[in-house]
């Protein structure tokens, strides 16, 4: 996907007879941090293990698209929701 400048996208918009708008905010680029932390007990013989891994560690928040229908003036360009929360989930395994 091509990312448009506001100048590029204020020509799309003139035309279409639309009104310039003042600023096309571009998507912010992706980053994601995930980690993975496991512990390897030994009680008589029997091992278990636990593991907490997370997902999107620093919370960094992943917006979805921005709107593109230049015809909407209200929201074009603006991003209107945001994806992939922080996750941790916790896994206890018992070997025998």
């Amino acid at each position: 996907m091509r990312e448009l400048t506001t100048a590029q996208a204020n020509a799309l918009r003139t035309l279409f007879g639309l009104a310039p708008i003042d600023a096309y905010g571009n998507n912010p680029k992706y980053f994601n941090v995930d980690a993975t932390l496991q512990k390897r007990v030994r009680i008589r013989g029997q091992s278990f293990r636990v593991t907490v891994e997370a997902f999107n560690l620093f919370n960094i928040p992943q917006r979805d698209q921005p709107s593109q229908n230049i015809f909407d003036t209200s929201d074009f360009g603006l991003y209107s929701s945001v994806d992939q929360p922080r996750a941790v989930q916790f896994t206890f395994q018992f070997d025998f």
